[in-house]
């Protein structure tokens, strides 16, 4: 989740301008409208308009409220595939056509709002949800769980606590819910009084206190063992993020690239690699 996304609008510089110049007066004014006003743009997901064409799956399941699952049968252990805010499946195009033809079974949720553009409204817990409907609603056990983004932090937060993946790779993932607020509303300008009124709007929306969405302080939880992936050069997720999950969990070990930035990385032949080496 993050701002650039929102701000990558045709009229390019203008529109950017104008959208901070109008925080950065509203939140000096009403704080509490300009964090309303942040907070729908910061909970509306925009998916890619261009998407690659993947294998279709060869099967669809509706589990949870609003999740879908689309599953590929394979006689090997099953992988789950979890996009990032405003994201979709076939960004991980070369990686699924990877686990394909290793024979992996393979799930890849897509959270409310996700499905199509125009979708509606959707938040962080709507990805945490979507685990743990996956989770529960399987009969298989989920050997390896990889998700990209707030896809990733949403496999260290999700709520079966019965439940720990064998591995968990996290790809360009926050490491809590705050820096992302945060970052937010520096971008777009807000003051502390509309940062301060963002977080009430956010817990509103999620059900959750922000900062209880610490997906580093729960790394533990996830998986017996976690691979962190994270491009020294991500505009949209700080590289200290992925520093953050090793430093909180012993058993995460730190990949880093450098020049791939946030999402080229998820096609990256060399990261590809490492990852399917990981899960082996």
């Amino acid at each position: 989740m993050n701002v650039r996304h929102y701000l990558n609008h045709p009229d390019g510089v203008s529109m950017r301008s104008v959208l901070k110049v109008y925080f950065y007066l509203l939140s000096r004014i009403w704080p509490t409208m300009a964090a309303k006003h942040a907070g729908k743009l910061l909970f509306t997901p925009r998916l890619p308009i261009r998407q690659v064409v993947i294998p279709e799956p060869d099967e669809v399941l509706h589990v949870g409220e609003g999740t879908r699952v689309n599953v590929w049968r394979g006689q090997g252990p099953t992988i789950m595939l979890l996009h990032g805010w405003s994201g979709a499946v076939s960004q991980f195009s070369d990686l699924l056509i990877r686990l394909l033809q290793l024979g992996y079974r393979v799930i890849a949720p897509v959270p409310k709002g996700h499905h199509c553009q125009g979708g509606g409204l959707s938040h962080p817990g709507e990805f945490i949800r979507s685990v743990d409907a996956v989770i529960t609603g399987q009969a298989v056990e989920v050997h390896a769980a990889i998700g990209h983004s707030l896809g990733g932090a949403a496999l260290a937060l999700h709520n079966i606590s019965t439940t720990r993946f064998s591995k968990a790779v996290l790809i360009g993932a926050p490491a809590n819910l705050t820096g992302v607020l945060h970052r937010f509303a520096t971008m777009l300008s807000l003051n502390h009084r509309g940062l301060n009124a963002l977080y009430k709007v956010a817990d509103s929306r999620v059900g959750t206190p922000h900062r209880t969405l610490d997906a580093a302080g729960n790394l533990y939880r996830t998986a017996k063992q976690v691979l962190v992936i994270h491009d020294t050069q991500d505009k949209e997720v700080p590289f200290s993020e992925a520093e953050q999950f090793v430093k909180t969990y012993p058993f995460a070990r730190l990949y880093k690239t450098a020049g791939l930035g946030h999402r080229r990385i998820l096609n990256s032949p060399e990261v590809i690699n490492e990852i399917i080496d990981f899960i082996q």
